[in-house]
This record gives structure tokens, sequence and C-alpha cells, in this order.
């Protein structure tokens, strides 16, 4: 078993170091980047010029946003990689705040990468905030955007944030964040169901319905393509939540569960698994993207963005040598050269 494991990580790394030379090589009219997900640095390499660092999460505790699960590094970053810190916020932040709120939210997320990225001697140009605002939560987190990158831009800075398909294709309704530029999210583009067919994470078929809409939207705009997994959890039809970075292999050695079919299974009685309560009868389907499916959305994206729009970066999320074992140097050479 031991000897097992070993090979495996032995076959990723090299893997994982293949497609570090190509990206490090290729020299693109768009950077290449990754995002990195986890709360511990331990990445073993960066195979970008361009790194999405997760900072920390803003959450409402008390009835007051508290930034939670900040990044810890127990090593430092590589040498030679421009560092983009991310925010993600929960939509619920914005649910009661006031635009003294957001002032004050602005400020104090400000200060707390300030000084993080001080602390790490880790320099950056840009700052990226991640919330799925709503229509009632618009004026409040486009409030709280407009502070923080008057912020930035005092101090040299820029400000991005993410973007998924519906609010580029209803750009009038959703509004235009006061932002520099947009980081468009393609995946993950409805909401999610317990039995629905095919992959929650990217379909082809609810991407064309919003892509052809990308080319008029008036930000420029970077690019996220998938290269993760994760399980959906459901109760009696209903989804109950995801559970990320969660394989196949770590489920089907639990006794809780029973295989049901190909990437599904059934919780047999109640208990606790990575955090997560199951009751018996609950469900895990397990989903994750496949290369193709990575250029399928690469493709599609393109082609909305038209002619005559260009993504800066391009940028693949996440950096985890479970995503990248099933991709090899020529995957990621193949889906950047439709940006070429």
């Amino acid at each position: 078993m031991l000897l097992r494991i070993s090979t495996l990580f032995v076959a990723v790394l090299v893997a994982f170091l293949s497609a570090s030379w190509f990206l490090l090589q290729k020299e693109p009219a768009h950077q290449v980047a990754f995002y990195y997900w986890r709360t511990q640095w331990n990445a073993p390499e960066v195979p970008s010029e361009k790194l999405y660092l997760r900072f920390f999460d803003v959450k409402p505790e008390l009835g007051q946003p508290v930034p939670v699960s900040p990044l810890q590094l127990s090593k430092k970053l590589p040498v030679n990689i421009a560092v983009t810190p991310v925010v993600y916020l929960t939509n619920s932040v914005f649910f009661e705040s006031t635009p003294a709120h957001a002032e004050a939210l602005a400020e104090k997320v400000f200060d707390k990468v300030n000084a993080m990225a001080k602390h790490h001697a880790i320099e950056f140009k840009e700052l990226q905030i991640d919330c799925d605002w709503s229509d009632s939560t618009r004026a409040r987190y486009f409030h709280f955007a407009n502070q923080l990158r008057a912020r930035l831009h005092s101090s040299g800075k820029t400000l991005s944030a993410t973007l998924r398909l519906h609010q580029i294709k209803y750009s009038k309704r959703t509004g235009v964040p006061p932002i520099d530029r947009g980081m468009l999210m393609f995946y993950n583009f409805g909401r999610l169901e317990a039995e629905r067919e095919g992959s929650s994470i990217f379909n082809a078929q609810d991407a064309k319905k919003y892509s052809s809409y990308i080319a008029t939207y008036p930000l420029p705009l970077d690019l996220s393509l998938p290269l993760f997994s994760w399980a959906v959890h459901s109760r009696a039809g209903s989804v109950i939540g995801l559970l990320e970075k969660t394989r196949a292999d770590e489920i089907e050695t639990f006794d809780g569960f029973m295989r049901i079919a190909d990437s599904k299974f059934e919780a047999k009685r109640a208990f606790f698994f990575n955090g997560r309560f199951f009751e018996p009868g609950d469900r895990l389907v397990i989903e994750s993207t496949k290369p193709e499916d990575t250029l399928e959305a690469a493709r599609l994206a393109h082609e909305g963005a038209g002619s005559n729009s260009k993504y800066g970066t391009i940028a693949f999320f996440d950096l985890d040598e479970r995503n990248l074992r099933n991709y090899a140097a020529s995957n990621f050479e193949e889906i950047l050269s439709v940006f070429d």
C-alpha cells in the first residue's frame, strides 16, 4: 500500500512539474495564473507567472462582518511570482449594512490585506474581491467596492472582482461594479441540483445561453477556467451543501457510505464526515472536471468574447495536486492555444 501511494505521488509530481515547465516557458499574449484556495500554503510549485492567493473570508458573526480562516504560510512563496490577494465576502455580509458600515468594512479589509502582505513579504499591485452579490445587496456591495478601490488607488494599486455569467448577461439589472477589472468565473452557472443531468461545475449547454454577451460587457475582463472537483451533499432530493476537495477514495474507505452508482454514494447511518453531519439516506455525488471540460470552457469563453476582445489573464481554479493529476502539459498547451 505504501509503495502504491509513493508511486502515485511521484507520478503526480512529475506531471505537475511537466506542466510547470510548459506554462513557464510559453510566452502568450496574456498572463497565465492559478488560484490557490486552501487555508495553508503547501503547494510544491506554482506552474504559472501569476497567483491569485486567497487571504481570508469575511462572514457575519453576531451581526458584524469579521475576517475568518486567514491564510497560513509555513514557508515562503516562490520568488518571481506576481501575487494577487483575494478576499471572499459572503453576500450575507451586506444584507443589513449601511453606507457607513460599508466604508468601515472597506477600511478593515484594506488594512488587513496590507498587514498580511507586509508580514509575509508579499508585494502586490492588485487586490481581488469575490462576492456573489444579489439585487438586494448590490448598492451596499458596490459602495463597499468603490470605497476599497479609492483606498487602493491612493496607494498605486487596482481592484478587481469576480463576475458570474448571469451578471454579464443581465448587467443592466445586476449593475456593473465600480472596479478596474472583472474576473469572469466560467463555471457553476446555475443552482445546484441534487440529481441533475451532467455536471453542475461546467455544462456547455448552460454556458452557451450566456457566453454571447461577454463581448459587450463594459469592463476589461480576465478569465477563470474550471479545474477542480467537489461532492454535492443532498438529503431527500434537496442540496445541503458542498464538500470541496473530497475524493472518491476517501468516501469509499469510510464505512458509513455505500456506493449506489458511478460517483454516487449513500449514507448507511448517521455520522460526521469531513466536518459535516450525515443522516441515513443522505447522498454524495462526486463531480470533477476533465481536460476536455476545461478545453470546452476555454473555447466557449473565447468565442463569446469576440475577435476584438481579449482576456488579460487566463487563470485556472484551482492549484491542487489532486486536480492536476488528470492534466498533462499537452492539455494545458491545447487549452491555452485557444486564446493565441
